[in-house]
């Protein structure tokens, strides 16, 4: 019986340093030099968290630099998300809860009635068409967002601040 108590032991004790540590910093690695690349913008994120026993998320500090530039086109202050264990069993994503805190998002219209995020679009649309995936989200909460549009060509710029918002079930 001695011999099981600490074999468990050692697993939640595994479980919890590959949930705690190794999770977050493969997360963060995918985002900086996975998505980064695969939208061709720089991605920068100063921290992520993980909770393996609670299941939740913390993105802290996100940025996405405009397409070959600097410039931050996307960013947030953090993103907490609460997955559900129910996941496991349904074999998709299922979050009871999202929280968006200080987004921002910089709109560009070019010159060409194109957008600073038409290549994305692009790209999206020319992949094959995929299985869809399998998906729930609950309790949606966005706090404290700006959208910044500059239509270059009417020569106009607009800053639209956020309002807290939530929606779900």
């Amino acid at each position: 019986a001695l011999k099981w108590i600490a074999w468990l032991g050692g697993l939640l004790i595994a479980y919890a340093a590959i949930g705690f540590l190794v999770v977050p910093a493969a997360a963060r690695w995918l985002l900086v030099n996975r998505l980064g690349p695969e939208i061709d913008r720089q991605i920068a994120v100063e921290a992520i968290e993980f909770n393996p026993f609670s299941l939740t998320a913390v993105v802290k500090n996100f940025t996405a630099a405009e397409r070959g530039g600097q410039a931050p086109v996307a960013r947030f202050g953090e993103l907490f998300v609460d997955l559900e264990w129910q996941s496991l069993i349904e074999r998709g994503v299922v979050l009871d809860a999202v929280q968006l805190i200080e987004p921002h998002l910089a709109i560009v219209r070019l010159d060409d009635n194109r957008y600073n995020f038409s290549d994305l679009i692009d790209r999206f649309m020319a992949r094959p068409a995929s299985e869809p995936a399998r998906f729930s989200v609950a309790n949606i909460e966005v706090l404290d967002g700006t959208i910044d549009f500059d239509d270059r060509p009417a020569g106009r710029r607009r800053r639209t601040p956020g309002r807290c918002g939530r929606c779900g079930s």
